[in-house]
């Protein structure tokens, strides 16, 4: 939800130059989002239907300008994949989002 409402909120003169991409600390690869994430996206204008999961790999920190988790122990399980990219990693709320925000 977090990617798709973030992408959503990007001025057009960024959308086409940021990228923004959603992984978990846990997840399994390629799963779609849920019907109830799926049903209160639309309902705010985002679109979640092809969106599938992605696993946090430290590739994928390493290839990033910036790094949020949701939870501290996002944050953590994030720094201990890649130590070398712990200064762009930070907690969401850390970067200006308010809490409860998405």
């Amino acid at each position: 939800m977090a990617e798709a409402i973030l992408r959503s909120l990007l001025a057009p003169e960024l959308a086409g130059v940021a990228r923004v991409v959603s992984a978990g600390t846990g997840a399994a690869e390629g799963v779609p989002a849920t019907p109830l994430a799926t049903q209160v996206c639309a309902e705010g204008g985002v679109d979640l239907k092809a969106h599938r999961s992605v696993l946090l790999t430290p590739a994928l920190i390493r290839s990033s300008d910036l790094v949020l988790g949701m939870e501290p122990h996002h944050v953590e399980n994030a720094r201990r994949l890649a130590p070398d990219a712990a200064s762009r990693i930070h907690l969401i709320t850390e970067r200006g989002a308010a809490p409860g925000a998405v």
